[in-house]
């Protein structure tokens, strides 16, 4: 039992070191924000994956297509980064 517990973990860690897909909720076009500086750094850092710019008010981000919310994307996501304002979750 304990051998699956690692593996299960050792899939976790994969997506995480190296995933093929990224979700940004917080995306933004806004230059200095914080969503801003997440999509631009994986553009510029050459993520050879897929990347999901996730913002309700934008149709798009830095040239790539953004989606309102996760469940209108249709694959499997590895890695969802989170840059919303704290706020978002209080309410």
């Amino acid at each position: 039992m304990g051998i699956e517990v690692v593996y299960c973990y050792s899939m976790s860690l994969e997506n995480l070191i190296s995933p093929s897909s990224i979700a940004v909720f917080g995306a933004s076009n806004r230059e200095g924000s914080v969503g801003n500086a997440v999509i631009t750094n994986i553009i510029l850092g050459k993520f050879t994956g897929k990347v999901f710019p996730i913002n309700p008010s934008s149709d798009t981000v830095l040239g790539l297509k953004c989606y309102k919310n996760i469940f209108d994307i249709k694959c499997e996501i590895d890695l969802a980064v989170i840059v919303t304002p704290r706020i978002l979750y209080l309410r």
